[in-house]
């Protein structure tokens, strides 16, 4: 494939999961050599979108692997090898095909000398060390096959200055239209620096850097009630927040983590008993606390909202002016892009089986419908008022759905915002209530992680 069509292709991308999510955020992209023999070892909790986040983490062109039931359709198959993806045979499809035929050792021989080469060329790789994707929260155990690449890269291929860098995707909510995105990228591992060449070993050292870049939970419950906590102490703010302008979804990853790692302990009966006592104590505050924002209809980060004619007059005119201004552009692209959305997303939705796939199916089908619905609607244009006009109709189209997009998000942030101002302003007390004991619990939730959490090893 082309660098320049990759490059397109990169930008589309770019702009389908920024349609889809709310939010994305990078984190330690710099640790990505530009240049030189690279492998990006990814976790796989999401189809086809990881594989979109790690092109965009990497900011150069990569070399992607995929499993081998892809290439089952002649077309498909095309398509892959154009876009230079290598095939992948697992032992489980091996075994599916015949259960009384072991797997093949040697089925991806011929894979294996492909990455060879791409590294030997200086290319980057992309691989998916779990094997699949998969609907747990958490990874799953990491397969050898991506130490294997590596060393035989290495010693066999005569590869020099091959590195590996762990990619962690964390989502928010993976099958949730307008959520948050936080791709972390971890220490690189210079092979060359590597004793040895125990595959299980570095399997094991692969496995631990992509632990230290992903959310991991027992199941979803525990990933549910972690995220609820994090997403509120995250949020908290002496300060209110501009509309738009959220915790970012790095600190609410950083605040998980710790949340889990003391539910962890706790679980495990780990903690010394006036410890229990207060993580308890600390978790039955904050559910009674959440509780009490969402009958009231607010955003307990508008705790802090100053209720005064002064700020509430500045809050009601740039509002006003944000809307009369932006809702005109808003609309055009909801008009525009209404039916596609729905469509993808609806299709998205109705061909998935498992929550590792509506995102994809609906980046995939609005990948589609999307251009087409653009050549049709730009045709019916150039139709009716002749080119000049198509030709800024069509550049009028991605920015106003962008816009529309943002928005929506903004409109629906300032309609809460203005629930809260009504509560607070109809009841001060309450919200002095809510105000102290929110920030109170903070500071005991800080408090706390840095009393019982393990100490970093």
């Amino acid at each position: 494939m082309s660098a320049t069509l990759y490059r397109a292709l990169y930008h589309v991308a770019g702009v389908a999961v920024r349609w889809y999510y709310r939010e994305v955020d990078f984190d330690g992209t710099e640790r990505i050599p530009q240049a030189g023999p690279l492998l990006l070892v990814c976790n796989h909790p999401n189809e086809l979108v990881d594989a979109l986040f790690a092109g965009l983490a990497a900011r150069r062109q990569l070399t992607f692997t995929g499993k081998a039931t892809l290439f089952a359709n002649p077309m498909a198959a095309a398509l892959l090898r154009y876009l230079k993806v290598v095939p992948l045979r697992r032992a489980k499809d091996e075994a599916t095909r015949d259960p009384a035929v072991a797997a093949d050792p040697t089925r991806n021989a011929q894979a294996f000398a492909a990455i060879f080469d791409a590294l030997a060329d200086g290319e980057a790789v992309l691989v998916f060390p779990e094997g699949l994707s998969w609907n747990e929260p958490k990874l799953a155990p990491l397969r050898t096959g991506a130490a294997r690449m590596a060393l035989g890269a290495r010693d066999d291929a005569g590869v020099r200055g091959l590195r590996i860098v762990p990619v962690g995707i964390n989502y928010e909510r993976k099958d949730g239209v307008r959520s948050r995105v936080l791709v972390e990228v971890g220490e690189p591992l210079a092979i060359d620096d590597w004793p040895g060449r125990d595959v299980d070993v570095l399997t094991a050292e692969l496995s631990r850097r992509l632990h230290a870049v992903t959310l991991n939970f027992d199941d979803d419950v525990a990933a549910d009630e972690v995220l609820d906590v994090a997403t509120v102490l995250a949020s908290v703010s002496d300060e209110v927040r501009p509309l738009g302008d959220e915790a970012p979804v790095a600190a609410m990853v950083a605040v998980a983590r710790r949340a889990d790692a003391i539910r962890r302990r706790l679980a495990a009966g780990d903690l010394a008993p006036h410890e229990e006592q207060r993580v308890r104590h600390v978790q039955r505050r904050l559910v009674a606390l959440r509780r009490t924002a969402l009958r009231l209809g607010i955003r307990l980060d508008d705790v802090a909202l100053d209720t005064s004619l002064v700020p509430s007059g500045r809050f009601v005119v740039r509002e006003a002016l944000v809307t009369a201004l932006g809702a005109p552009f808003a609309l055009w692209g909801r008009l525009n892009h209404r039916l596609p959305f729905t469509l993808a997303r609806r299709l998205g939705l109705r061909l998935a089986n498992s929550r590792t796939q509506p995102a994809m199916l609906t980046v995939m089908a609005g990948l589609v419908l999307v251009p087409l619905f653009y050549a049709a609607q730009t045709w019916l244009v150039h139709r009716l008022a002749g080119w000049p006009w198509s030709l800024a109709y069509a550049a009028s189209l991605v920015p106003s759905a962008s816009w529309d997009l943002w928005f929506s998000d903004r409109w629906r942030r300032m309609q809460r915002r203005a629930r809260a101002w009504a509560v607070f302003r109809d009841d001060p007390a309450l919200q002095g209530k809510l105000r102290d004991e929110l920030f109170a619990l903070r500071d005991q939730a800080r408090a706390l992680a840095t009393a019982v959490e393990t100490p970093a090893s």
